[in-house]
């Protein structure tokens, strides 16, 4: 065959791939496909199991880039959510039960599981045998599907990558190529080797009591579904605030048992705006808010709060403050803007502590 021909039979191949497009299983369990960014002919898309009762669902944000010969597979009975804007490079592999945040950037043949083969259920049997056996055992809710992986917005991983079921990988982290994640990682750490250990930072993730939509230094602790890019910024900040989504997190300093001081507005005509708040894990109740600008003071329902162990081990030392919106509008859609938030002790903590009893040194 010439090299002529040769080049006709490659176009001819990659032609007829392309008119069949991307392989996509069970796609009503798989939502954000007509707002994706890009969508390779290669790539695999599927939700397991198939059974009509599973609750297992893929999600896939605005403009998502999924690229050659990429899998992704939610298994149940978790699920798959990857946040607006991430790019998924080729031969990337991702499979389980994940949170893949907004903006982050995984180089070509990184490999993210949730799962392992079964090699201790039955020692003796055939490992494939196991996984079977392990399977139907899942299914009975007589045993745990693997451990979630978390990766928070802004992160970028590098080529060839492994992340291990059960890690959490904060905000801003870089992990380098070839590395094989174990561990967690904290905020803005880089990290790399076999297994991961922490080799500098982006920046010194310390976060204040109290943070301003308008200040560059605070950008960071709005952690999680805030609009940062900075096209977004220049548009939201012109009114002083910072556009937020469905789902939203800050983070701020340690504080025992804290009161948040919150302001905003709310976007959207056409009825009131209900948020749900949470601090450390701790339910502090909803607030309906029905003018355009808002001040809240938002506590957890306990005045005794300890820590929730629900909050991943690089965030236990911080307050997390954790935002839902409740309204009609798409989860795509902005529902508010955050302008500050401030953390003051609660009082009811503060009069305690001024009438507890002395002690001896030994005892504090």
């Amino acid at each position: 065959m010439t090299s002529f021909a040769r080049r006709v039979w490659r176009s001819a191949r990659w032609i007829a791939a392309a008119a069949k497009g991307p392989t996509i299983l069970r796609p009503e369990r798989i939502s954000g496909l007509a707002g994706l960014g890009a969508l390779h002919h290669s790539a695999h898309l599927s939700v397991w199991p198939e059974s009509e009762d599973s609750t297992c669902r893929l999600s896939l944000g605005r403009k998502v880039y999924i690229g050659k010969d990429v899998e992704i597979a939610a298994i149940g009975p978790g699920s798959v959510h990857i946040g607006d804007f991430t790019t998924i490079q080729d031969r990337c592999q991702i499979y389980g039960d994940l949170y893949i945040g907004a903006h982050c950037i995984f180089a070509r043949n990184a490999l993210v599981i949730s799962t392992e083969h079964v090699i201790r259920e039955k020692p003796t049997w055939l490992i494939s045998d196991q996984d079977v056996l392990y399977a139907e055992l899942v299914r009975e809710n007589a045993r745990p599907r693997g451990q979630k992986i978390w990766i928070e917005e802004d992160c970028w991983l590098g080529w060839g990558c492994t992340i291990m079921p059960g890690v959490y990988i904060g905000r801003g982290a870089v992990i380098g190529s070839n590395s094989v994640v174990t561990r967690n990682v904290a905020p803005y750490e880089i990290h790399g080797g076999v297994p991961n250990r922490r080799i500098s930072e982006r920046f010194d993730f310390s976060p204040p009591a109290a943070i301003d939509a308008l200040n560059d230094r605070h950008l960071p602790y709005f952690y999680r579904g805030f609009r940062l890019r900075q096209a977004d910024l220049a548009e939201s900040r012109s009114r002083g605030c910072i556009g937020a989504g469905f789902e939203t997190a800050l983070v701020l300093s340690g504080v025992e048992n804290p009161v948040a001081l919150i302001t905003g507005r709310r976007l959207r005509d056409g009825g009131p705006l209900t948020l749900q708040f949470s601090i450390n894990g701790a339910d502090c109740g909803k607030h309906v808010i029905h003018d355009e600008e808002f001040k809240l003071n938002v506590s957890p329902h306990s005045p005794h709060l300890e820590k929730q162990t629900r909050l991943p081990p690089p965030l236990q030392s911080h307050t997390v403050i954790e935002i839902t919106a409740e309204n009609d509008a798409p989860q795509s859609e902005l529902k508010f803007e955050l302008a500050s938030a401030r953390l003051e002790p609660n009082q009811m903590t503060v009069a305690a502590a001024t009438t507890k009893t002395a002690m001896p040194p030994f005892f504090e």
